[in-house]
């Protein structure tokens, strides 16, 4: 329920006995898994960066596959990789807010991203004979950017931005061919 609650209300204002109610169980059972709600939030973020991690694997594997070199491999992860960060909007956001002042998510969200980074790295690793020797900073660097210009994008502050912003298909697009040439250079 107190998923239900965050995407309803777009944030984590609910209380624990709004849980109780609406999950018809007793506030002493949410406390019996849950020591406050700071961690059920965490709890339920973590869910969704798991279920995340989860669809970069897949993408990732299936983007091998389909890839018949290193560019058609980048050009199809970085459009996998804004559907999952589209898919996923309101709970990064959310994450995001919350990773500011709080320790434990920021760690979290730091531990996702180096292994999102890894998945990258091993899977440019396919294309070993296409990009230069030790690409793994390169594979860091640009999942960096890549969560931090999408995440950017699909923010609520960016949203409420006097600037121009990117048509979304224009970004991917973009942001394709500076990664191949990073990666390729």
């Amino acid at each position: 329920m107190a998923r239900e609650l965050m995407v309803e209300r777009q944030s984590e204002d609910f209380t624990l006995q709004e849980v109780s109610f609406l999950g018809k169980v007793s506030i002493g059972s949410i406390y019996f898994r849950f020591q406050n709600k700071d961690d059920l939030v965490r709890a339920v973020i973590g869910q969704d960066l798991a279920q995340m991690a989860a669809d970069e694997v897949e993408a990732i594997a299936s983007t091998l596959k389909a890839a018949s070199g290193v560019e058609d491999f980048i050009l199809a992860y970085v459009r996998a990789q804004a559907e999952i960060v589209k898919g996923h909007a309101l709970m990064l956001r959310l994450a995001m807010r919350k990773a500011a002042a709080d320790q434990a998510m920021s760690d979290a969200g730091e531990q996702q991203e180096m292994a999102a980074a890894k998945r990258f790295a091993n899977a440019l690793a396919h294309y070993r004979d296409q990009v230069p020797p030790n690409v793994e900073m390169r594979a860091q660097v640009v999942f960096h950017v890549l969560f931090a210009t999408f995440a950017r994008h699909i923010s609520q502050d960016s949203q409420s931005s006097s600037l121009q912003r990117i048509e979304w298909e224009a970004l991917i697009d973009e942001i394709s061919k500076m990664i191949i040439r990073y990666i390729l250079a």
